[in-house]
């Protein structure tokens, strides 16, 4: 399983970098909205939709939350995406709360009284929380990408993630004791966690000041990090718990060795909001 995931990874390195660095702003805002909806499509089996028309309705919600974030200036969608999207403070303030409401959830989770057959109240609660996260997550990095030397951001983003998750599994497996959320992730501990802290604000330290981003580091922005770095883990438990509500190991099998979009962009999707709030709010320049 390893020497699948370790391949998969070395030949989906280029291709993000490839289309990250190759596509206009425009191009990659638009490419990865159609990867946000595979991985929608993906969220509404574990939101506990089984039937086609169930799911084709929460795809049709979801489109349409995209469409609405991305004319938010005013101008068409098209217009907006040529240009780039307005930054909508109340927007993103919304988007921050909604993760913050939706971490609750993690804190007094019960498994589903019979195996995969979550409640109604469960169906309607994920739904509509997954929806606003994933058009959330979509609207974030469009933002991001669209910055000055927007693509470095996004890549230093994605880096911050992707140390966090390494760190986990390299300190998880040789220290690894006492699980952090047993119930919903068993393979999770804390010294997971702080190695995965430990490697990632290293490793973004060592890459953002290689990378040609003009940032002078202070303890708020380093703060900020750390603070991502954590709701990147929650993010991970969130959609952990969506697959233990519906009995469901991978979101899809599009990865070999990884899964499908949600089992790649878990974490992401729940760090992309904060990214952009920390540099919007807290960036040194």
């Amino acid at each position: 399983m390893f020497k699948t995931r370790l391949i998969t990874a070395l030949l989906l390195l280029p291709a993000f970098l490839a289309l990250l660095f190759g596509l206009s702003a425009t191009g990659f805002s638009i490419l990865f909205a159609g990867l946000l909806l595979v991985g929608g499509w993906e969220y509404s089996r574990l939101c506990g939709f089984q039937y086609f028309g169930a799911r084709l309705l929460y795809m049709l919600v979801l489109a349409l939350a995209l469409l609405y974030l991305a004319s938010s200036g005013g101008h068409t969608s098209m217009a907006e995406l040529a240009n780039g999207p307005t930054l909508n403070p109340e927007h993103l303030v919304f988007l921050l709360f909604a993760w913050l409401l939706a971490f609750t959830r993690l804190i007094d989770w019960q498994p589903p009284t019979v195996a995969g057959k979550p409640a109604v109240s469960y169906r309607i609660i994920s739904s509509i929380f997954s929806i606003i996260l994933l058009a959330g997550a979509w609207y974030a990095i469009t933002r991001i990408r669209f910055l000055d030397q927007g693509e470095w951001w996004v890549l230093a983003m994605f880096m911050l993630v992707w140390a966090a998750d390494v760190g986990a599994y390299l300190a998880g497996k040789q220290f690894g004791a006492r699980r952090l959320a047993p119930k919903i992730s068993p393979g999770k501990t804390y010294a997971g966690l702080f190695g995965g802290i430990v490697i990632s604000l290293l490793a973004s330290w060592i890459f953002i000041s290689a990378s040609p981003l003009n940032l002078s580091y202070n303890y708020l922005f380093l703060l900020g990090l750390l603070v991502i770095i954590i709701i990147s883990v929650g993010g991970d438990l969130y959609v952990s718990l969506h697959k233990r509500s519906t009995n469901i190991k991978d979101s899809g099998q599009l990865f070999p060795g990884h899964g499908g979009v949600l089992d790649r962009l878990d974490s992401t999707i729940a760090a992309a909001p904060f990214y952009l709030a920390l540099l919007t709010w807290a960036r040194p320049l």
